[in-house]
């Protein structure tokens, strides 16, 4: 009756008729052994997951009720990650906020600063920024927004990439607006937004004769986990003039 009952469960056909029990009876031994040997890898399979999850939840100190509760423990039972896959994936600078105080050229007219920097579309590399700035008087402003690519993983210390955007110009003796390209360079001196600066360069109408080059430095330093103090110095040079504008910026970085 048990064994019956194995054979049924095992999908092992018995056949107890004298003409079948040649053949018949060799074939049945056989899917009989290798049903036992499935049966028998599933609960060798069970017991060594069940004993690696308590021996984690003893190394780590960590119920095993926890363990079960816990996807990330999961996760890593079954498949070790690639930490350094994800490293170097993982952006090593931030997005942020900005706004801050300027100086139009330096030192002569006091205005403010708002804007945005890398935000990331995906992990493409691909980033998207944008500004505006302007003076008090009115004398001085300054809009436009970029697309980055960085070329290397985004979780590298150093990265660059080409800009391309929109910027418009106006100031007390020229005005410009059109297309804006150039390149970005990006040192993380510590990663997660602590500590960075960038340096870049771009042309507002390139190749019109009415070129402005634009070559900016912003140095930034975390004050907080999402706080940072950043400072900037750009350079504008135009055909009509030469100007400069400084400024002091404070970053959030969400």
């Amino acid at each position: 009756m048990f064994l019956g009952f194995v054979f049924e469960v095992l999908g092992v056909e018995v056949h107890t008729e004298g003409t079948e029990v040649g053949a018949e009876e060799h074939r049945g031994f056989f899917r009989l052994w290798e049903g036992f040997m499935r049966l028998g890898l599933v609960v060798l399979g069970l017991v060594l997951l069940g004993w690696q999850g308590v021996c984690l939840g003893e190394d780590l100190g960590v119920p095993a009720e926890t363990i079960e509760g816990s996807p990330v423990l999961q996760r890593w039972l079954d498949k070790v990650p690639n930490v350094l896959e994800d490293i170097e994936n993982d952006p090593s600078f931030k997005t942020r906020l900005r706004v801050g105080f300027s100086e139009f050229p330096s030192g002569e007219s006091g205005g403010f600063n708002v804007g945005v920097e890398d935000v990331f579309i995906g992990r493409s590399g691909l980033s998207l920024s944008g500004d505006f700035q302007g003076s008090f008087d009115g004398e001085y402003n300054s809009y436009g927004a970029n697309l980055q690519y960085y070329l290397r993983p985004l979780g590298s210390y150093v990265n660059f990439g080409p800009v391309v955007g929109y910027r418009n110009i106006k100031t007390d003796v020229y005005e410009r607006d059109g297309v804006s390209l150039g390149a970005r360079l990006m040192v993380v001196l510590s990663r997660g937004g602590a500590a960075d600066l960038s340096l870049t360069q771009t042309w507002v109408k390139p190749g019109s004769g009415e070129d402005v080059g634009i070559t900016t430095l912003s140095v930034g330093y975390a004050l907080t986990k999402n706080l940072r103090i950043s400072a900037d110095i750009q350079k504008q040079n135009a055909p009509e003039e030469k100007d400069s504008r400084v400024g002091v910026v404070f970053e959030w970085m969400p």
